[in-house]
């Protein structure tokens, strides 16, 4: 009973050390990204891995690097928010020496999305749009009708019939380095994209000198 005790109290230690790890790595990303990128009203860094130290260790990887910054601007049109989802994450193993700085040195993908919202997209098309779940809609002469939305030439365009084609500008490569699909939400349209590469204010900010040097 004693040694089942004691082998309680290890694992308890253990898991407190691994936490305390991933949150001193999390507190990395954070301060790194706040301290070089303009235009950034908050960050918020969550690292999903479990055991995070002993993956860290063997494999150099962390399993999920869920990174979300709110109040973007600089990029082409504001954001409300950007997520990037990061599989993969190959960090500098210096964080486990408790490194307030930290450098990703690869990554295998990357998810990235956008929030542009309503009030964006009739400040830039200085239209009348709502934004439904799923639907986009625009009013003009009293007329309300359905627009189709799509992506092109680095745009995202609200098309109704008879009416000229309402575009608003695709956050730049900085924030989507990859080709871009938009869904319709309430209140806001989301760009997304996958790659295999990181957007480049994260690369800036904590990337490697071989990420930044790719570029």
């Amino acid at each position: 009973m004693r040694k089942l005790l004691v082998l309680g109290v290890l694992v308890a230690l253990l898991l407190v050390g691994d936490l305390a790890a991933r949150s001193v790595a999390e507190s990395a990303v954070e301060s790194g990204v706040r301290s070089r990128v303009q235009g950034v009203g908050a960050v918020d860094a969550q690292i999903h891995s479990f055991p995070f130290t002993g993956r860290l260790v063997a494999q150099g990887k962390v399993s999920t690097l869920d990174l979300r910054l709110s109040e973007v601007t600089g990029h082409g049109i504001d954001v409300a928010w950007v997520r990037l989802e990061a599989k993969g994450l190959k960090l500098d193993r210096n964080v486990l020496l408790g490194s307030a700085h930290v450098r990703i040195t690869g990554v295998d993908t990357v998810t990235v999305t956008a929030n542009i919202t309503e009030a964006e997209i009739r400040k830039a098309t200085g239209a009348d749009v709502r934004l439904l779940d799923g639907k986009a809609q625009v009013t003009a002469a009293g007329v309300t009708a359905t627009a189709d939305v799509t992506v092109s030439d680095g745009k995202i365009r609200l098309e109704v019939a008879g009416l000229p084609v309402l575009t608003v500008p695709v956050p730049d490569n900085a924030l989507l380095p990859c080709p871009v699909q938009a869904r319709v939400v309430a209140g806001a349209v989301l760009a997304s994209c996958t790659a295999h590469q990181l957007p480049g204010i994260v690369v800036d900010a904590i990337g490697s000198v071989d990420l930044r040097n790719a570029g």
